[in-house]
């Protein structure tokens, strides 16, 4: 027998078994040779036994006490492992007769004159309905046996001819590699020659490139290199159906359909996609920032490497991502142009049925389903459990037949292995140098053991809400995305998918690695607790979590930032929860209020509206939580703050910190600063701000750009696209905080701006904006309603109000399906149906 590494070891525990299946492998056909057999079932045993104790086996040293231990551990506590190694021999021993049986039925077709000794038959794949692929070698002669028809690698070829007048022929040598591989069919099962006897063909620089590009179109996910074969210096991909998802809108999870989704977002592992073909293997590279596409494609990514998985195969290729990059476009454009044809391709509806189903998330939960330790324990029928896991919460809404669910659930059995952690690890996002905690990763692990139906939900709302991070890390802006409506119903609350055990969850942005992640929200007004305080302060039915939620706050030492987003908005939010709330959870909001604004006074480094000291200002000025004494103390030490700066550096010496350029808008612009000013005058009475205010307008007055306020910040679009035209940045909010200046001050401050090209200008950027009040449509449309009962004008148009009724009813289509924030997310919009009392809450 073949010498093994220590944890071969392991299989020892299960030698008898073993033994007894291999002997009767050989009683079955004297004329297999079932030497690489019994060594292929040694690993998989051992797989078995290692990776269910992959945890303990990495953290003791002492190799042989940790042996010793364990025939003792699985028989008293995880006896159903004995099962599930039975199980798996079972299968080995049934699927490598039915393997024998095909080839044997189809030997004549292989080998002429018949065979009069033995051939060796070499299982080097994974399981499929009590099969597997296998390499079948009788002297120098090599065929590959596989437990499927050639289909796919049809529709491959088909695919490669159709483009390949429209990219100068390079696919060529592909096709004829094809027309020479000799390729059997029978009825449920194929044998394919061995490609690697084939010459070297004459191939095109570029051609590996196109052939990824291809695969990436098709809706790839698996391309690592044991799919790959390597033929002189061609890539051919072999294993087409757990390489090939092919590109239909109507059965993928994203209708945004990138390349950046077939190669980064993870979709049925939550490990990620394994494309270590281009340089990287997720299952050994830890220490890479992951979601960083730069640092995944380098241009030194030469390498070479040596690993049996479904062939035994070395690749060497020098990945250059500029290349495949501008093959990529030349080939998606001629993709595009056949897509109708290239959907008529994959039409076949068996096979569609099963790629459809592993195309899914419900496919990745049973693969999870099987590292729950339960699975390990004394179930009567794993089978049965998984395939009613299956059944009970199979929430794609797709048609699955019995019969694809039965094959399914019988490779997941036999193929995937348990895990059992023995110890406490926490589940991370590796960025960078940077560890994160990560609520949402391991909600894989939990979707198909939740006892109940909002369990389900939640969990694989988690995992929507790790993706949409991971959208935002990679920078993807199209954020109307597809996803079944089941994950966040239309029903009150909409923080409901977000709530679990106390915590509500959501989108996080960690400034320091400047990256996204899921975690449980902050106290903040604008994302988080306070905000969704007050918007579940106005719906029935939800005591419980409001006064958790005000318990949660008053408890916490996580105390508010400066600006509207924290202590200015929770101020705000203050007067509209007083006649909300029952007399003890008011009294926790007001002494936590209190104690945050000693705590902050002293801090004044940020000036902006959102996030610094002029929100702060604005917030004080409005709250009825203060007295005028307490107001007029807060707001002259705060507005101190800002005029030492001005008289110092002038105005524009405000803008030094995270942006360097003066800004327009209401969040981090003039408009923003100029609302600190109106208070401060208002409440203390020094006429010097009212100059103030008049600098700030005219400072603003003059960046207006083609009938609009530009988005100047660091990392904005390009000229053509500036212009955000939101409450935040640009058009709406300055128009807001004109409306308040001229409400406070009687004064006409609409006059010598172009307010109708303005608004029109406002809603012609609706159809690609989110409903977020922060940055979208319905805070749009607030001031626009304003504006009109101001100036006795009609702006708005009855497609206008179409559109954000429209809007409205698809939420779940939109980015603040993802967050359950007031001013980002689902409170926000909620709190709009309820009250539509926004924008009031600025004092208009």
């Amino acid at each position: 027998m073949a010498s093994f590494n220590k944890y071969m070891l392991l299989a020892n525990l299960y030698k008898t078994e073993i033994k007894l299946f291999t002997d009767k492998i050989q009683k079955h056909n004297h004329l297999v040779n079932t030497e690489l057999f019994l060594e292929y079932a040694y690993k998989h045993t051992e797989r078995i036994i290692y990776k269910v104790f992959i945890t303990e086996l990495k953290q003791n040293n002492n190799f042989k006490d940790t042996l010793a231990n364990m025939k003792d551990l699985i028989d008293s506590k995880y006896s159903g492992i004995n099962q599930l190694v039975n199980n798996q021999l079972n299968t080995l021993f049934n699927s490598y007769a039915n393997v024998t049986n095909d080839i044997f039925k189809s030997i004549h077709k292989l080998y002429d004159p018949p065979l009069n000794h033995k051939i060796t038959i070499e299982p080097v794949g994974d399981f499929h309905n009590n099969k597997f692929v296998a390499k079948i070698s009788e002297s120098n002669l090599i065929y590959y046996y596989k437990p499927r028809l050639a289909d796919l690698e049809g529709c491959f070829i088909k695919v490669l001819q159709l483009l390949n007048p429209q990219v100068e022929n390079v696919f060529a040598p592909i096709v004829e590699i094809n027309n020479r591989c000799k390729i059997i069919e029978e009825k449920d099962y194929s044998l394919h020659s061995d490609l690697n006897q084939f010459e070297t063909l004459t191939t095109t620089p570029d051609l590996n490139y196109y052939i990824l590009a291809v695969l990436c179109l098709l809706g790839a996910r698996d391309m690592h290199y044991g799919n790959f074969l390597q033929l002189g210096n061609i890539l051919y991909p072999v294993d087409f159906e757990t390489l090939i998802s092919p590109q239909i809108n109507e059965i993928r999870e994203y209708n945004q359909y990138t390349i950046l989704c077939s190669l980064i977002l993870p979709t049925i592992s939550n490990s990620g996609l394994d494309f270590s073909l281009f340089g990287y293997d997720s299952q050994k590279v830890k220490d890479i920032d992951f979601f960083d596409m730069q640092n995944i494609y380098t241009d030194q990514m030469d390498f070479y490497i040596n690993k049996k998985r479904v062939f035994t195969n070395k690749i060497s290729f020098s990945f250059d991502f500029a290349i495949f990059k501008r093959v990529y476009n030349t080939t998606a454009l001629a993709f595009a142009k056949n897509s109708a044809k290239i959907i008529d391709i994959f039409t076949k509806p068996e096979m569609l049925i099963r790629i459809i189903f592993r195309s899914t998330y419900l496919y990745g939960k049973l693969i999870e389903s099987m590292s729950h330790p339960a699975i390990c324990s004394s179930i009567p029928s794993i089978k049965k459990y998984l395939i009613n896991q299956l059944n009970n919460h199979n929430i794609s809404q797709l048609p699955l037949p019995q019969k694809l669910l039965n094959e399914e659930i019988e490779q997941l059995l036999h193929y995937n292995i348990p895990k059992i952690d023995l110890s406490v690890l926490s589940n991370t996002l590796i960025l960078g140098n940077t560890t994160v905690e990560l609520t949402g990763v391991n909600a894989c692990n939990n979707i198909l053991l939740a006892s109940n139906s909002e369990s389900v939900k939640f969990n694989m709302h988690l995992i929507k809400l790790t993706e949409y991070c991971l959208y935002k890390n990679q920078l993807i802006h199209a954020v109307h995305i597809e996803y079944h409506h089941k994950l966040i119903d239309q029903c009150l609350p909409y923080v409901q998918p977000f709530y679990q055990n106390g915590q509500i969850l959501g989108p996080s942005y960690l400034r320091k690695v400047a990256k996204w992640t899921v975690a449980e929200v902050d106290n903040s007004f604008y994302g988080g607790y306070f905000g969704i305080l007050l918007a579940l302060s106005s719906l029935k039915g939800t005591s419980k979590q409001v006064t958790e939620i005000v318990e949660k706050i008053s408890t916490s030492n996580s105390f508010l930032t400066h600006g509207f987003s924290g202590i200015g908005g929770a101020l705000l939010a203050y007067n509209e929860l007083q006649s909300k709330l029952n007399l003890v959870a008011l009294e926790k909001l007001t002494s936590f209020l209190r104690i945050n604004l000693k705590k902050i006074v002293s801090a004044t480094e940020e000036v902006e509206f959102l996030n610094g000291i002029s929100g702060t200002i604005y917030g004080i000025w409005l709250t009825d939580l203060l007295n005028t004494k307490e107001k007029q103390d807060y707001i002259k030490t705060l507005i101190t703050a800002l005029e030492q700066v001005r008289q110092t550096s002038g105005i524009n010496g405000w803008f030094t910190k995270e942006f360097p350029i003066p800004q327009s808008g209401l969040a981090h612009g003039y408009s923003g600063i100029s609302l600190a000013y109106l208070a401060a005058y208002l409440t203390i009475g020094d006429s010097n701000y009212l100059t103030v205010i008049t600098q700030l307008i005219n400072l603003e007055n003059n960046l207006i750009f083609n009938g609009k306020w530009p988005d100047l910040r660091p990392g904005a679009k390009t000229d053509q696209e500036k212009g955000l035209n939101a409450w935040c940045t640009g058009s709406t909010g300055v128009l807001l905080s004109r409306l308040i200046l001229q409400k406070f001050l009687k004064e006409n401050y609409l006059e010598n701006i172009p307010v109708e090209s303005i608004i029109k200008e406002i809603i012609s950027t609706w159809e690609n904006k989110s409903l977020a009040l922060c940055h979208g449509i319905v805070s749009d449309y607030c001031v626009i309603e304003c504006i009109e009962r101001e100036v006795g004008q009609q702006f708005l148009r009855p497609v206008d109000q179409a559109t954000l009724n429209s809007r409205i009813s698809g939420f779940n289509k939109d980015e603040i399906a993802y967050n359950p924030g007031f001013m980002s997310g689902l409170c926000g919009l909620q709190y709009y149906q309820n009250s539509k009392k926004y924008i009031f809450m600025l004092g208009i």
